[in-house]
């Protein structure tokens, strides 16, 4: 992000660029986090379900 001195004129659009800029950043980093969280939490109960006592899978010879 740009930063500018004090006492530096800026425009509307220049607010609104920086400000959807950071917007932008921040729900990005949000939704990531939120879908790796669901992947590990998906894989968690995915490891529960397969080797929980009395659901092993048979292994053929």
């Amino acid at each position: 992000m740009k930063q500018h001195s004090i006492g530096t004129k800026i425009s509307k659009s220049q607010v609104y660029e920086a400000f959807n800029e950071q917007w932008i950043d921040v729900h990005v980093k949000n939704i990531s986090k939120k879908i790796k969280l669901a992947f590990q939490q998906y894989y968690q109960d995915l490891g529960f379900k397969v080797f929980f006592p009395g659901n092993q899978p048979k292994i053929m010879i």
